[in-house]
């Protein structure tokens, strides 16, 4: 069962605003900015961008593909999450993952052979893969060290938001089609389908409190202007159901 959200309206209004307030985007990560702030500001930049595109979706009641775009925000918040807390070392472990992804292509274009890959090249999963450690539980390791309070928190996302996406949302196997593919008396019939507006609207009230938060913290470390975004965060605040806690 979805948990009440706010109207459709009001989300779209909060977003806009998020937007609207984050709008310093492209802009220089402080005067002498190092690599893991130029990263940051990127990831929240992109963050931001994805935030746009499911605004424009529940805006218009598009709302199945949310959640497909909902997916790569988490994993960049995580990204940015991580270079953020976790420094240049943060850099130079997704900069070989890059290298990693990188030679993987070129041995799927004939470019390159696979025993060529680069000694720096290590791939970087998500989550925990085959005894190595993931991006998810790096950053519940970061978040650990700065509060408590926050231990496992990047594991309950991915858990509870990121592999039920992965099912539903983000790839096209057989979990995608439960919208689109219904009983009737009749018995079963394909329809089109644009979505479901309480889940759309609950990603896209998720995605403003991760981007009001990644871009905050970079524009606050950055120099920039924030005072206008933290009005909005307040606004988003005051709109929740009782429920959620906020």
């Amino acid at each position: 069962m979805v948990k009440s959200v706010p109207p459709r309206s009001d989300s779209v209004a909060i977003a806009r605003a998020v937007l609207a307030a984050t709008a310093w985007f492209p802009g220089r990560a402080g005067p002498d900015p190092s690599h893991h702030m130029l990263w940051t500001g990127a990831f929240a930049a992109r963050c931001r961008q994805l935030l746009s595109a499911m605004t424009t979706l529940v805006e218009h009641g598009e709302d199945d593909g949310v959640g497909a775009l909902y997916r790569p925000l988490l994993e960049t918040y995580l990204s940015g999450v991580f270079v953020l807390l976790g420094g240049d070392e943060a850099v130079e472990v997704l900069g070989r993952g890059l290298l990693h992804i990188t030679h993987e292509i070129d041995v799927a274009l004939g470019l390159a052979e696979r025993e060529d890959r680069p000694d720096e090249a290590k791939r970087l999963d998500v989550s925990d893969y085959k005894g190595k450690t993931g991006l998810v539980q790096r950053v519940d390791q970061l978040l650990a060290e700065q509060n408590d309070e926050y231990r496992g928190w990047a594991t309950g996302i991915h858990r509870h938001h990121y592999r039920v996406l992965s099912l539903y949302d983000a790839h096209g196997g057989a979990g995608c089609l439960h919208r689109y593919l219904v009983t009737s008396p009749d018995g079963p019939v394909v329809q089109s389908a644009r979505g479901t507006p309480e889940i759309a609207i609950l990603y896209l009230q998720h995605a403003i409190a991760l981007v009001t938060g990644l871009a905050g913290l970079w524009g606050v470390r950055a120099g920039q202007e924030v005072s206008e975004l933290v009005d909005v965060e307040q606004r988003w605040r005051e709109m929740q159901p009782e429920e959620w806690g906020c």
